[in-house]
């Protein structure tokens, strides 16, 4: 962000991801993200986040690379966004409902270093269970966050 910043009350904050850090800091234990019947706060989702960027670090990707997060709405989606925006990459949120054409349209033009989904996507998609690329967000994680919550 070329010195642009976004305002959040009296603070001024340089990146998305300073925003979460400041809630969690500011309003730790408050709700931030419901899934049905889960909730993840914002220290849970600063910490959830914080996991998964290790993860696409360990996985090679690097600060301006470009990271495609094929999720269902579900609590890691936002903290998938939080942890790309982290490390420096870029997220590209597409619909898990894309046909499949438009799907590898998008991929082959915006070639992704990594393309972050789910087990039940890969066996919905072939071309995705091909790719090198691909990482099942369980495999990333171990286990989808609402599924890991009490």
């Amino acid at each position: 962000m070329n010195g642009a910043c976004i305002q959040g009350g009296s603070a001024i904050y340089r990146y998305v991801h300073d925003l979460l850090e400041a809630a969690a800091r500011r309003d730790g234990s408050h709700p931030a993200v419901v899934c049905g019947s889960r909730t993840l706060t914002y220290s849970q989702l600063l910490r959830r986040s914080e996991q998964i960027g290790g993860l696409l670090l360990s996985r090679g990707v690097q600060k301006g690379d470009r990271v495609v997060l094929l999720l269902p709405h579900h609590v890691d989606m936002p903290a998938a966004v939080f942890a790309v925006s982290r490390i420096g990459a870029v997220f590209v949120i597409l619909n898990p409902n894309l046909k499949d054409r438009t799907l590898r349209h998008i991929l082959e033009d915006c070639r992704p270093s990594l393309i972050m989904t789910t087990r039940a996507e890969l066996k919905k998609r072939e071309s995705l269970a091909e790719a090198s690329n691909v990482a099942a967000m369980e495999d990333l994680t171990g286990t989808y966050a609402c599924d890991a919550l009490p």
